[in-house]
């Protein structure tokens, strides 16, 4: 099991992962609350929660459209 010693570890195999770069509004929403080192649970648990930003904020789009 992996352990991130730092968070810029951390965040580039997350934008990795997601494919995306992160905004920094996105990566302080989605960042682990628990201090460092951080696993791969964490990671999991972050693209998880950074799927459901991208889910939401697509609704969201869809709503103001129509």
């Amino acid at each position: 099991m992996t352990d991130y010693r730092t968070w810029y570890e951390f965040k580039k195999d997350l934008e990795m992962e997601s494919g995306r770069s992160l905004l920094n509004s996105d990566w302080l929403k989605v960042k682990p609350a628990a201090p460092l080192p951080w696993d791969c649970s964490l990671l999991r648990s972050s693209l998880d929660n950074l799927r459901r930003l991208r889910r939401d904020g697509q609704d969201r789009k869809l709503m103001v459209s129509n």
